[in-house]
């Protein structure tokens, strides 16, 4: 059995002033990346462990640490900028040493949810009461007919969106919480439809031998 390690931008670390509710939610959010990975990767073939390190600089020091002692590891994190950038990024990060280990989330995690935004409906109703039910998700407009990685910070697209279409019980708008929310959406989304469209998901699939 091979141990393959992927350190991923997000969650928090233990620490005494976090809440219980909130490292709920960072293990939820570990078991919905390692839920994508499960899809395409067997857990029968390879024993994935999806480790995460809070902000990116800190989960790039636990990567670097780590790979010089387990090289099957890789670094998943936000870009935070158009895929063009990726080379400069990664001079940026000082992870030139590391190039065919280092793998993006193009322009950010939130790309992600919004490549398959119309299951938020799905996934959402009983929770939340749907605005314009008349209208998908997926046309609005500053997603539609655009390339999820084509969208600057889709973290602040996601909140507008869940802001405009959903409402609390109590009649006010969603608010999106990246590591709450996050953690939800991450969880429902298909790794085959990821593949299709994100090429360092792809990229990071090949590389798990």
């Amino acid at each position: 059995m091979v141990n393959v390690s992927i350190f991923i931008e997000g969650g928090v670390l233990p620490h005494d002033n976090v809440s219980v509710q909130t490292m709920d939610n960072s293990e939820k959010l570990r078991e919905g990346f390692y839920s994508i990975l499960s899809q395409v990767k067997s857990p029968t073939e390879f024993n994935i462990i999806i480790k995460q390190g809070s902000g990116n600089k800190q989960t790039i020091n636990f990567f670097k640490n780590r790979i010089h002692k387990e090289h099957n590891s890789s670094l998943l994190i936000d870009l935070d900028c158009h895929k063009d950038k990726k080379e400069e990024k990664v001079l940026e990060l000082d992870l030139s040493d590391y190039s065919d280990n280092v793998f993006f989330m193009v322009q950010e995690m939130e790309a992600w949810i919004i490549s398959q935004i119309d299951k938020i409906d799905t996934y959402y109703e009983g929770k939340f009461i749907r605005k314009k039910n008349e209208l998908a998700l997926s046309d609005h407009i500053k997603i539609k007919n655009i390339h999820p990685e084509d969208i600057t910070k889709p973290s602040i697209v996601l909140k507008e969106i869940l802001g405009q279409y959903f409402r609390t019980t109590n009649n006010k708008k969603k608010k999106y919480g990246k590591l709450k929310d996050g953690a939800d959406l991450i969880s429902i989304l298909n790794a085959i439809d990821l593949l299709r469209t994100f090429s360092d998901f792809e990229a990071l699939i090949k590389s798990i031998k």
